[in-house]
């Protein structure tokens, strides 16, 4: 049987997601009439050795994740910006560092859903897979988030 074309769900502040994978090459994530095309790297990082229904499975929930932190994520964008520019300390690259490692934090938000609303299931989902890929995503992410940081303060 064939996996349906779209999963919709609906958000804590009612917007309704729409979320489509059908392979491990492109996913689709956005809102009922926009999904953005683009490549899973962090899923594909983190999902490694799983058979493809589990795949589908966590990485749905993954970009439904994404979906969810979203405001969270746009109020932060918008007050380190203008914190960022209040100082003067905005300029092109620490305007990128800070991107950066706002996509990080995004990921890490994502992921963290995941392992919130799968419970046990989560690592009975790995329990034959290699820890290193969720340790690298889980320390890299951070790690390179508050590195974004660090250099920009540094980089006053």
């Amino acid at each position: 049987m064939r996996a349906p074309r779209n999963i919709v769900l609906r958000t804590w502040y009612g917007a309704e997601a729409a979320v489509d994978i059908r392979d491990r090459a492109w996913h689709r994530a956005g809102f009922r009439g926009f999904l953005l095309l683009h490549p899973p790297l962090f899923n594909w990082l983190l999902r490694r050795g799983l058979p493809f229904v589990v795949y589908r499975k966590l990485g749905v929930l993954h970009e439904f994740g994404h979906l969810q932190a979203a405001p969270a994520v746009l109020v932060y964008l918008l007050a380190g910006l203008w914190s960022l520019q209040r100082l003067g300390m905005l300029n092109p690259l620490n305007g990128a560092l800070f991107l950066l490692g706002s996509h990080l934090l995004w990921e890490l938000a994502a992921e963290t859903y995941v392992r919130w609303r799968t419970g046990a299931y989560y690592p009975q989902a790995y329990r034959n897979v290699s820890l290193w890929p969720r340790r690298l995503f889980f320390s890299g992410n951070a790690f390179l988030f508050v590195g974004s940081w660090a250099a920009v303060i540094w980089r006053g």
